[in-house]
């Protein structure tokens, strides 16, 4: 089973088969008429390397920079916060009409969202930082500079 997990995103077995379950359920009973719960997610996470340090970028489409909370603790790098439903100005006007909306599909993401990464000892954590655009949140993490590689010359005997 865990050949079908992406590498990095290990999960139970059942945890694995609960899209596939849900699936088989809307196709049976059909979609359902109220929203889902909100539950907690996992956003999708890069990280690149470089010579200076780590590129964290974090897909977190939607979700008000102001809610997210970056932390470390123990060595490692934790992100967390909510993705709130966005209720439009249509809509508001529409129920004070009167007229009954039904949600027929929810795809879209709501609720608490959590990820946690262990970072390598050579990262600098005072030296973190952080921005945000377009639904990406990147975090630069540099190396310390002890712990970048560096070249010693071998000199001749005599």
């Amino acid at each position: 089973m865990r050949l079908l997990v992406p590498f990095g995103r290990e999960a139970a077995p059942l945890g694995v088969l609960r899209p596939e379950l849900a699936r088989w359920l809307e196709a049976l009973f059909g979609a359902p008429e109220t929203p889902a719960e909100v539950e907690e997610w996992t956003p999708r996470v890069d990280v690149e390397g470089t010579e200076k340090g780590l590129v964290v970028s974090v897909d977190l489409p939607g979700v008000d920079p102001r809610e997210i909370e970056v932390s470390i603790d123990d060595g490692v790098l934790v992100i967390k916060g909510e993705k709130k439903e966005v209720k439009e100005e249509k809509k508001e006007e529409l129920e004070k009409k009167e007229v009954e909306l039904e949600l027929l599909r929810r795809e879209r993401m709501i609720g608490r969202f959590f990820r946690a990464l262990s970072l390598p000892r050579e990262v600098d954590p005072e030296k973190i930082a952080a921005t945000s655009s377009h639904g990406v949140l990147k975090l630069l993490l540099p190396y310390k500079p002890e712990a970048k590689p560096r070249r010693i010359e071998i000199l001749p005997e005599g």
